[in-house]
């Protein structure tokens, strides 16, 4: 599974994900200790539970080379509020940013 798709389980569930890279990589997810507080299982496709905190704002440079997972993450930073330019290979020049519109 991608990580965003680790990501969005979590989250569904009302749990977190911690990540942590020093010379190697480490995932900890972090669910409920009550099943009963969780979420329910969300069916595949079904649209992501409403936004429950404050949006975040601001501008993100979101860069993937899998097309798949560059469309989720640019809808779901624009479902929390986000101003995303999303692109499949970054910039090689800070020169060539902000990209041309």
């Amino acid at each position: 599974m991608g990580l965003a798709t680790v990501h969005r389980i979590a989250h569904d569930h009302r749990g977190h994900l911690l990540i942590e890279s020093d010379g190697g990589a480490r995932f900890d997810v972090l669910l409920p200790a009550d099943a009963a507080t969780a979420a329910p299982a969300q069916p595949a496709g079904a649209p992501a539970p409403a936004l429950q905190h404050r949006p975040l704002g601001g501008r993100v440079l979101l860069v993937d080379d899998e097309e798949s997972v560059l469309g989720f993450m640019r809808e779901l930073l624009k479902s929390w509020g986000s101003d995303v330019v999303a692109v499949r290979q970054a910039p090689r020049h800070t020169k060539c940013w902000p990209p041309a519109t």
